[in-house]
C-alpha cells in the first residue's frame, strides 16, 4: 500500500509539472505573438492608426503636462495637394462626409513591415498630397497639426504619422494601396 501511495504522489507531481509547463509554454507563445503583432515596429491596421470620423470630429483632450483644465479641441481637416492646372499647391478644408469616404476606403489596409529607402523617397520626390487634422488650443488662439497622412507622388503609397508618448514626430506607418492618390482625390475633392 505504501508503494501505491508513493506512486500516486509521483503521478500527481508529474501531472502538476505538466500543467505548469503547458501553462508556461502557452504564456510564452501568447507573449511572442503579442509582441510580433502589437510592437511599435509591427504591422498596423489603418483603422487603428487613423481616427474614425466620429472620434476625429469630436476630438477633445487635455494636453499632457498642462496645468490648466482647458482642453485642446478639433478644428478642421486640411487637404493639401498640387494643382496641375494652376501649378500651385492648393489647400482645402475637408468635411465629415469626405473624411468618412476616405476612412472607409483605407481602414482595412495593413501597414508594410519592411520599408526601404525607395519607398521613403517617394514622399520626398515630386509633389505629394497630405491630409492634416488640425486642432486648436484652448481659447482658439493657436492651431497645430495633431495628425497627418501623406500620399506619395506616384499614387500607390501613403503614410500615417504615429503619435506616441515622448516621440519627436518622426515615426510613420507606411501603406501600399494601389491608386490611393486617385481615390483620395475623388473622395476628398468631391463636395458631397
Amino acid at each position: 500500500m505504501a508503494e501505491t501511495n508513493e506512486y500516486s504522489k509521483a503521478k500527481q507531481i508529474k501531472s502538476l509539472l505538466c500543467v505548469l509547463g503547458t501553462g508556461f509554454l502557452a504564456a510564452l507563445v501568447l507573449s511572442i505573438s503579442m509582441l510580433y503583432y502589437y510592437n511599435p515596429h509591427g504591422k498596423y491596421l489603418a483603422e487603428n492608426v487613423l481616427l474614425t470620423p466620429e472620434n476625429a470630429f469630436g476630438l477633445s483632450f487635455a494636453e499632457s503636462g498642462a496645468r490648466s483644465k482647458e482642453r485642446v479641441l478639433f478644428d478642421h481637416f486640411d487637404f493639401s495637394y498640387y494643382n496641375d492646372k494652376t501649378k500651385q499647391k492648393k489647400v482645402i478644408e475637408i468635411n465629415r462626409e469626405q473624411y468618412a469616404k476616405f476612412y472607409a476606403s483605407v481602414s482595412r489596409d495593413i501597414s508594410l513591415s519592411d520599408v526601404n529607402d525607395t519607398i521613403r523617397n517617394r514622399f520626398v520626390q515630386g509633389p505629394h498630397a497630405s491630409l492634416a487634422l488640425v486642432v486648436k488650443s484652448p481659447g482658439g488662439s493657436s492651431k497645430s497639426v495633431f495628425s497627418e497622412v501623406e500620399f506619395s507622388f506616384d499614387g500607390d503609397y501613403y503614410r500615417v504619422q504615429l503619435r506616441q508618448q515622448g516621440a519627436a514626430g518622426g515615426d510613420w506607418a507606411y501603406y501600399y494601396h494601389p491608386g490611393i492618390y486617385r481615390t483620395v482625390m475623388e473622395s476628398l475633392l468631391d463636395k458631397s
